[in-house]
């Protein structure tokens, strides 16, 4: 491709063929031209690279239609895992799509079941709330009614569009792992942010967290369970705090499926496994 009067973004769209660069300064100009009109969700122009050297790859729509771009990586949408899944064979029905649950009949080859992601579950998961991952880890330790969900999983539409991506995304990574090009979806691409924010200093340490879980184990006319402390008693009838463990019964707790040692229980395990490793 040659630079002219005519837009290059515009010329690809009429097109709709793989782009033609001929030097770097065209990948550079339509990369730019990209990252200013959002294609596939790039907002600057390193982005816009990554869409140019895709679009050259596969064409503008289809690369549109299935593939967007956010945080410096190329994420697979979930409509288009399941199109590839059918594709290489697979099957599928729908057997529950809302806010609560995702379920779906699934089939590749010998392998095939019923597959199922519920709310109930994802709020076990650290992801579902706000903050970096130490925050989220944090969150997980306090009662559900003090927790706060990032706002694409508060409103019933949007966690039903979540719920039915990781999804998908799961089971047919599991089943058929060439639908998913080893992407993810964009909706689980977009947790990812939380996570990177950790390492811009902007979320508090494992050690403020700690100390913010323990002012909130005792409020007043409220009973609220305090997980930094193992449930089941000692002998002495008292319930000790997970940071008198040592690593080996930390891990045998982590590892427990005793029910009185809960997912929130385990977070807190983590918070103090993760507190010593940065000691």
């Amino acid at each position: 491709m040659t630079t002219n009067n005519t837009s290059l973004a515009t010329a690809t769209t009429a097109n709709n063929l793989p782009v033609k660069l001929s030097t770097m300064a065209d990948a550079t100009q339509l990369a730019q031209q990209f990252a200013q009109a959002h294609v596939m969700g790039a907002n600057n122009p390193a982005e816009g690279m990554l869409a140019v050297v895709l679009i050259n790859e596969i064409g503008l729509v289809k690369a549109e239609s299935n593939y967007h771009i956010m945080m410096g990586r190329i994420s697979k949408k979930a409509h288009a895992v399941l199109v590839d899944f059918v594709r290489a064979g697979g099957t599928y029905k729908i057997l529950k799509r809302d806010e609560f649950c995702a379920s779906m009949y699934a089939k590749k080859d010998e392998s095939e079941g019923v597959y199922t992601f519920t709310w109930e579950d994802a709020q076990q998961e650290p992801f579902v709330y706000q903050g970096g991952s130490k925050e989220q880890q944090r969150q997980l330790t306090l009662p559900p009614e003090q927790r706060t969900i990032k706002a694409k999983y508060a409103t019933p539409r949007s966690r039903m569009q979540m719920l039915w991506a990781r999804l998908i995304s799961d089971t047919c990574q599991a089943l058929c792992p060439e639908a998913n090009d080893g992407m993810y979806p964009p909706e689980v691409v977009s947790d990812f942010d939380d996570v990177a924010s950790d390492k811009a200093g902007a979320v508090i340490d494992v050690t403020e967290a700690q100390e913010r879980v323990d002012a909130e184990t005792v409020k007043p006319d409220s009973v609220v369970v305090d997980y930094t402390l193992c449930p089941i008693k000692n002998i002495g009838g008292e319930c000790a705090p997970w940071k008198s463990f040592n690593e080996k019964a930390l891990n045998k707790a982590l590892a427990s499926d005793k029910p009185e040692i809960t997912a929130t229980h385990k977070a807190a395990i983590r918070l103090v496994i993760e507190s010593r490793k940065e000691a």
